[in-house]
């Protein structure tokens, strides 16, 4: 039995087995027995908060005494530890093909027009420029470029490019999403057809009458 998963980590898939190991600093979460890249441009990949959080929830990691002992030995401080992956309940649970739910009678996200993508983009993030637009049918993401103003001085301003993963859950950015926008995101899924979950955002939800 093959006993690894695929796992999809922003752009990259990766192949998991119970030897990788997750590095926790309570801010970052970074696969420090992968990585991604070639020669200098090569990096651990850091999953995001969301992501995690899924794992740790559905007892798919899991930390213990002897792997925070080994992360503050090896990098020599306290407040991070190792969590390691329990791939045989990720497989019991055909977490195989990567996908936290099937759609079966509701519109694949993949199916989103690239104008219903720019509309909750422009929405939400209020970009400069939106392109390269990308439809995974094998991960059921799109993946997409952003370029935002960033921040300016008195010399000279700075555009700032992002490359961005809508999915089911969330929108996958380099930064922190409020609540609030949080929950316009989902109701702007179910209202396109694409959210089977979260029927309880038909309450109040602005893009019901939109189309």
């Amino acid at each position: 039995m093959d006993n690894t998963i695929k796992l999809k980590v922003g752009r990259n898939i990766l192949t998991i087995d119970e030897d990788n190991l997750i590095l926790d600093n309570g801010v970052c979460y970074q696969i420090v027995t992968k990585e991604v890249g070639h020669g200098w441009n090569s990096y651990y990949p850091v999953m995001s908060k969301s992501l995690f959080n899924k794992l740790k929830k559905l007892g798919f990691v899991s930390t213990n005494s002897m792997l925070k002992e080994k992360a503050g030995a090896k990098f020599r401080c306290s407040g991070v530890t190792y969590w390691q992956f329990n791939i045989c309940l990720m497989i019991d649970n055909d977490y195989t093909n990567g996908r936290w739910f099937r759609m079966k009678e509701f519109r694949r996200l993949i199916d989103l027009t690239d104008d219903e993508i720019k509309f909750i983009i422009n929405e939400l993030l209020e970009p400069i420029s939106i392109s390269d637009i990308i439809r995974d049918a094998t991960w059921d993401q799109i993946d997409w470029t952003i370029v935002t103003g960033g921040w300016q001085s008195e010399d000279v301003a700075f555009e700032i490019e992002d490359g961005i993963t809508l999915t089911y859950e969330e929108i996958e950015v380099p930064f922190e999403f409020t609540e609030e926008e949080k929950n316009k995101y989902q109701q702007y899924l179910f209202a396109k057809g694409c959210n089977a979950l979260y029927t309880e955002l038909q309450n109040n939800n602005p893009y019901l009458s939109k189309n």
